[in-house]
């Protein structure tokens, strides 16, 4: 039988994932007296007691009166939590249960927004601005024709070990409303043709092209950028704001901007995965455009960006891998065969100019601002 650390906890994660149905039904298995009057609490403390001594009732004689239902993944759950089958524990991610996987800690509901994992069962994404992990059951996603990528809010409340929430009603996908956009394939958007400016003040921006702007400090917004922004929110685009170890000041500023998407951190934040959140924004790039989306990508201080992604590539020790993903994100500039695009717009200090992979990477083929 194994006894090791991670099995045990492993099993106790498994159990405190499961519905009230299923923990019933689980009790009930292992003999557990009267498990439909117990909460739920009461009932994983007597099914852990159960499994650690070992010391498990005789199952109850058979009587008169309707027969309890059979759950239709009791047997998986028994085999798991027995030791039989704990290498194929991710079988028993998705439950066929008629709750979401978890009871609720607090009834407190807070907006919440990221960008969708649908392909990982249960359905979550991690919240742009606190980083917290977020489940959306199934039964939320119905009738919704959205994908891996897609950017959602949702109202959702903290489930029952208090690091993870739970999304109780879907607001928007893709800044579309849920309730119009159910049952939709594309959204409609002015279309952008390769080789069109837009003029501001100080220079142009090249439209379904790869810009860089210069800033006179690398760790504050000047005046510049923020003209930059300003322009931007006015456009016919999502915009995506992209920036590593930010100032606290700035990444406020940030967030107060109207229609823009953020994947950013605070400076120094080691409860984070940079290469996620980058991940996650070349995700929405993406499915945007397949969904005839225009999308506007500013880069705050590539260097710091490169930095970041090297660093952990260093610690991962897959540097080559890791590299791929600041490459990827400046790559997604271009005009498409539907006739939308994505701009890139990177932002970077006078003295990174020389830095050979900004050269290479950056600043090649890319329209100055300022010019």
């Amino acid at each position: 039988m194994k006894d090791s650390k991670e099995g045990i906890e492993e099993k106790k994660q498994h159990i405190n994932s499961l519905g009230i149905y299923e923990l019933r039904g689980l009790a009930r298995a292992l003999g557990i007296k009267s498990p439909t009057t117990k909460l739920r609490s009461q009932l994983i403390d007597e099914i852990l007691t159960a499994l650690s001594t070992g010391i498990v009732a005789e199952p109850h004689a058979s009587r008169k009166g309707r027969p309890h239902k059979q759950l239709a993944n009791l047997g998986d759950i028994l085999s798991f939590v027995s030791d039989e089958g704990l290498e194929n524990s991710e079988q028993f991610a998705d439950l066929h249960q008629e709750i979401a996987p978890f009871s609720l800690k607090s009834s407190t509901l807070e907006k919440m927004s990221g960008v969708l994992r649908k392909s990982k069962k249960p359905a979550y994404f991690f919240d742009t601005k606190t980083y917290c992990k977020v489940y959306v059951s199934e039964q939320l996603l119905q009738n919704l024709n959205v994908c891996d990528g897609d950017y959602l809010s949702v109202e959702a409340c903290k489930i029952n070990d208090g690091a993870h929430y739970s999304a109780s009603k879907i607001l928007s996908i893709n800044n579309i409303s849920a309730s119009k956009y159910a049952l939709t394939e594309t959204q409609l958007s002015k279309k952008t043709f390769p080789s069109q400016f837009l003029h501001l003040e100080g220079g142009q921006i090249l439209l379904g092209g790869r810009n860089y702007l210069f800033t006179t400090h690398p760790l504050f917004m000047d005046n510049d950028l923020k003209e930059l922004l300003a322009c931007l929110e006015k456009q016919n685009a999502v915009n995506i704001f992209v920036g590593m170890n930010m100032c606290y000041e700035d990444r406020c500023y940030i967030f107060g901007c109207k229609n823009f998407i953020n994947f950013t951190t605070s400076y120094l934040n080691s409860n984070v995965d940079e290469n996620q959140i980058v991940m996650d924004a070349i995700n929405l790039i993406t499915r945007l455009n397949k969904l005839n989306v225009n999308v506007n990508l500013v880069i705050y201080d590539v260097a710091t960006l490169i930095n970041v992604l090297s660093k952990n590539a260093e610690e991962k020790g897959d540097e080559l891998e890791e590299n791929k993903l600041y490459k990827r994100l400046i790559a997604l500039a271009g005009a498409y065969e539907n006739e939308v695009c994505t701009t890139v717009i990177a932002t970077c200090d006078e003295s990174d100019k020389q830095a050979q992979v900004i050269k290479q990477d950056v600043l090649k083929i890319a329209n100055n601002i300022k010019d």
